[in-house]
């Protein structure tokens, strides 16, 4: 039976419309002459098309009938299908304002909590809020944006290159009455929302105030302070990528290798922190949000199974092979093994599950450090060590 279709936000029949391009497989992926092979495109909210290779058949309008229906779905295969979670514009302005709601939330508690706390390690500029001027906050941000789009675009040409995606349309929306700029613009305040949320959150209490957490334990005490201060970082760093990699296990077509993936996604972003002056958030930001926005709305890949309403660049990736010389009425375990391209695109969960992400993980580390050298972190790492200093005295 067909999977049933997944949206992360919101249980609403009439808010999930599935894949809107149907016809692009059928048509695109019949006719390729790069081998004898016949894609065939197993979707979650329509049957698997029927095993044959009458080109006709392959293009049928995915409406059949619902004998035809129960037959195919006997033989589609159990495991999760490439699929993109397409929301109306009206469903995305309701996850964009949660978001923003949720963004906004947590930068009022934390103000809250760093103004009136009399703890002098809740500062603003404890957790990377701070801002010594408008100008750096642009800087670090424009970087980090640069950073996070460009590693995304190079995913998508590397993709594209090797054949495992297809570009099939421009500035295209799920329902196609409504405007795209106005979804884009949703779709831009939504990501905004997530990335200042998750690196305040994360990156700034989790990260930043666990290195200072970590170093009041009496266990830390014995050991030199730089070599104390090289262990708080090291263990903090593992433990708020191993929350942001969890934080994604439900997410749809999550898999171990995505949970890995973030987990070094999660590394790359305490990077962002270490290195940016004063330890500040801004250029985290900056790559979360260039990432997003880049992979899921320009580029129209999955970005860890966030639904989309519009794309600039629709694409559909290749969908499992199977041998048109062997084809039998229905798929067989043998042939169900065939490969499958979602391995390598990373399938319903998006590039961040693919064979790529490390590699863009890593570039974007080294994109960093080039940007900004090792100076603020040996910066914030003295910091550190004078906090633990003061605190054994």
């Amino acid at each position: 039976m067909a999977s049933e279709a997944f949206d992360p936000f919101a249980n609403d029949d009439d808010d999930d419309y599935g894949d809107d391009h149907g016809d692009h497989y059928n048509d695109d992926y019949a006719d390729d002459d790069d081998d004898d092979d016949i894609f065939l495109r197993l979707d979650q909210s329509h049957p698997p098309l029927p095993t044959t290779t009458d080109d006709s058949l392959l293009r049928h309008s995915t409406k059949t009938s619902s004998s035809t229906n129960t037959a195919i779905a006997s033989s589609s295969s159990s495991s999760q299908p490439y699929y993109l979670n397409h929301v109306r514009g009206s469903t995305r302005i309701r996850h964009a304002s949660q978001r923003l709601a949720a963004a906004v939330g947590t930068l009022f508690a934390s103000y809250l909590l760093c103004s009136y706390s009399s703890s002098s390690l809740l500062t603003l500029s404890d957790i990377g809020l701070h801002v010594s001027s408008f100008q750096q906050v642009l800087i670090d941000f424009g970087c980090g944006f640069g950073v996070g789009s460009c590693i995304v675009l190079l995913m998508f040409a590397c993709e594209w290159r090797m054949g495992w995606i297809r570009i099939v349309g421009f500035w295209e929306n799920v329902v196609k009455e409504e405007v795209f700029w106005i979804n884009f613009g949703w779709d831009v305040l939504f990501h905004l929302g997530v990335s200042f949320n998750e690196e305040v959150m994360l990156r700034g209490w989790m990260f930043t105030l666990g290195c200072h957490g970590l170093l009041t334990f009496e266990q830390f005490r014995s050991y030199h302070p730089s070599t104390a201060a090289n262990i708080a970082i090291t263990s903090s760093i593992l433990l708020q990528s191993t929350l942001f990699a969890f934080l994604h296990i439900s997410s749809p077509g999550s898999s171990a290798i995505s949970l890995l993936n973030l987990f070094l996604g999660g590394i790359a972003a305490s990077l962002n922190v270490m290195v940016a002056p004063g330890g500040s958030l801004w250029l985290g930001m900056g790559w979360h949000f260039g990432w997003n926005i880049s992979m899921g709305h320009v580029l129209g890949r999955s970005t860890s199974g966030i639904p989309m309403s519009c794309k600039v660049v629709s694409v559909i990736p290749r969908p499992i092979a199977v041998s048109s010389s062997s084809l039998p009425s229905s798929l067989d375990e043998k042939e169900k093994k065939r490969i499958s391209y979602e391995k390598y695109h990373g399938g319903t969960f998006g590039p961040e599950q693919g064979v790529l992400a490390p590699l863009a993980y890593l570039l974007g580390m080294v994109m960093v450090v080039w940007l900004y050298g090792w100076e603020h972190f040996v910066e914030w790492r003295e910091r550190l060590v004078m906090v633990d200093v003061t605190q054994s005295n």
